[in-house]
């Protein structure tokens, strides 16, 4: 890991990181909502973090004070994104930017493993586009966006630097910093896991076949020690706040029992076959380069002249399938977890095209010229074809969160209460950290849940509740106990969600005096 930073201080790699933060800084100024390009991000999942987050810079414990179901180390991210921004995004544009340079950078650093280094200048515009324009992108700032560079760190160090032919390498130094990355993942989005989870098992079966026991338990004690060092600050920061039990009967119980729709093997493989499916015919790109890695692998072509690697590839690749779809959902950012091994796809598709160093690439004008004219390409095709650059016509007044943030805010000390669907933004446009465990309506059928939120407002706990209709939802407005006794309506908006493409109407309660 020290070597990374090292090489860093050398001109050329200080030169191609540079670039990749430009390709990444740029890109997603034009797709994500985050950036300063666009108004607000309305997407309900960067805002569920960003409130959670907000929650934990004021003493809220995340499953105990507040009740969402990613990681803890999600939420720590957002709450610093939080700091660079209070109302808005640029804070979490800032932590896609980063998050971005650092998928990029360790791409390029595995192309060159595998190509001539040259080619490692075309790879990063390429791969940032064909991740930014997926389906599954949607607007931006999600847990799998954000766990693609540890993925890719976790390549890197698995994967051997040996010059025309790469395959697996481990020692102890590697196992540990693998094990750290995959807590990190664990404690963002556990699903997130399979990529360890294909290398760890390549590694261990040839380990064994190799009969090399003391080297085995030598690896996964490091990876342990790893893990343990990524996790236990968390541990401990529960423990000292008395929220174990709510930590791990939210983080891992309830995503196990209520997220999971699943009766069986068969059911679930099933629902694997048909969530990824699905999900692929909505994100060519990176299912094409897919299908291009698989078709590397048949044809024994670079990136995969190692077996090691071609069975801990397709390992990953299945498993981490099978986490993110077995479960009976399809969320559209599902997918996005197939962006590290399209990266092979992309590698592969390099080597077929440019199957050795051109000779007028060595010089370095022409070179940059390829490259300039490659990133006007890919920025004008990225105008063409990003799937939110319409919300960048939006302004302020478009937007019910602002709308109703500027009556909020009029109220001394006021609470809100966003009843009956997911994070709305309202607390974030606002700048208002929830008083209420059951802040939203999460999508998992938890009784007490909606109990709760009915109870809040039944006896009136809150100052404002924001009540969404339209296509979908499950709640009727005219139904909720106690609203119309209890609250008055005073302002209604409507606004085409980014996610669904549905025209819902929002609507703003006051507490009657």
């Amino acid at each position: 890991m020290s070597g990374w930073i090292g090489q860093l201080t050398e001109r050329r790699e200080l030169s191609r990181f540079l670039f990749c933060f430009f390709c990444a800084a740029g890109l997603l100024l034009i797709h994500s909502a985050s950036s300063p390009l666009y108004v607000f991000n309305d997407w309900a999942d960067p805002n569920a973090f960003l409130t959670v987050g907000k929650g934990m810079l004021q003493g809220l414990v995340p499953y105990r004070d507040l009740f969402e179901q990613k990681g803890p180390l999600l939420y720590l991210l957002h709450g610093i994104a939080y700091l660079f921004d209070r109302t808005g995004f640029f804070g979490v544009y800032l932590l896609e930017v980063s998050a971005m340079t650092a998928t990029l950078f360790l791409s390029a650093k595995l192309c060159k493993r595998f190509l001539p280094p040259v080619l490692s200048w075309f790879l990063p515009p390429i791969l940032s586009f064909v991740m930014l324009t997926s389906r599954a992108f949607v607007s931006g700032d999600s847990a799998e966006e954000l766990c693609t560079p540890l993925t890719l760190g976790l390549f890197c160090l698995v994967i051997s630097n040996r010059p025309g032919h790469p395959g697996l390498t481990i020692n102890a130094d590697k196992a540990f910093w693998a094990g750290f990355l995959g807590g990190c993942v664990l404690m963002i989005k556990f699903v997130l896991l399979g990529g360890w989870a294909g290398f760890a098992l390549t590694l261990v079966v040839i380990l064994i076949i190799r009969r090399q026991f003391v080297k085995l338990i030598e690896m996964l004690a490091f990876a342990a020690l790893g893990l343990f060092c990524a996790v236990a600050p968390w541990l401990v920061y529960f423990a000292w706040h008395r929220a174990l039990d709510d930590f791990v009967d939210t983080y891992f119980l309830i995503n196990f029992k209520l997220y999971d729709k699943s009766t069986g093997l068969m059911d679930r493989l099933a629902n694997t076959w048909s969530g990824a499916g699905k999900s692929a015919q909505s994100n060519i790109l990176i299912t094409a380069l897919l299908v291009v890695a698989v078709a590397a692998i048949l044809f024994n072509k670079p990136p995969f002249k190692s077996r090691g690697l071609k069975a801990a590839f397709l390992a990953s690749l299945s498993i981490q399938l099978f986490l993110s779809y077995a479960g009976g959902r399809d969320y559209t950012y599902y997918f996005l977890s197939m962006a590290p091994y399209a990266m092979f796809g992309l590698v592969a598709f390099l080597a077929v095209i440019v199957p050795a160093r051109p000779a007028r690439t060595r010089n370095r004008r022409f070179r940059q010229m390829l490259v300039a004219d490659l990133l006007l390409v890919i920025f004008g095709l990225s105008l063409i074809m990003s799937p939110n650059l319409y919300q960048s016509d939006l302004r302020v007044a478009d937007y019910p969160q602002f709308t109703f943030a500027e009556i909020i805010n009029q109220e001394q000390d006021a609470s809100i209460l966003n009843y009956g669907f997911l994070d709305g933004g309202f607390y974030t446009a606002a700048d208002i950290t929830p008083a209420f465990k059951y802040f939203m309506r999460n999508n998992i059928p938890l009784a007490d849940m909606y109990y709760e939120q009915q109870r809040y407002v039944a006896e009136g706990l809150t100052t404002f509740v924001i009540v969404r209709t339209g296509a979908g939802m499950q709640t009727s407005w005219e139904d909720i106990p106690g609203l119309d006794e209890q609250y008055e309506l005073i302002a209604e908006q409507g606004l085409v969600y980014a996610d669904t493409g549905y025209p819902y109407n929002y609507l703003l309660y006051r507490k009657k005096q």
